[in-house]
């Protein structure tokens, strides 16, 4: 189907229409694979050092700039 996931309002892509082969495969395995890597490795993955603060149980959240201005 060449999409990530099912849904009724959005599918997203899997890879472009104009891929080539490889390109398709080289997408699909990635997919694949995502799906068994633990959320500790994706979370150290997407936020580097703040993901293992989020491993030990103290996630660091982002907070808006105009809280951090205001000293909220």
């Amino acid at each position: 189907m060449g999409v990530k996931y099912l849904n009724l309002h959005y599918a997203p892509k899997t890879f472009d229409k104009n891929a080539i082969i490889p390109e398709q495969a080289l997408a699909r395995i990635k997919h694949i694979g995502s799906n068994f890597v633990p959320i500790f490795v994706q979370q150290l993955y997407e936020q580097g050092a703040q993901g293992i603060a989020g491993f030990f149980g103290h996630p660091i959240y982002e907070t808006k700039k105009e809280d951090r201005e205001t000293g909220r």
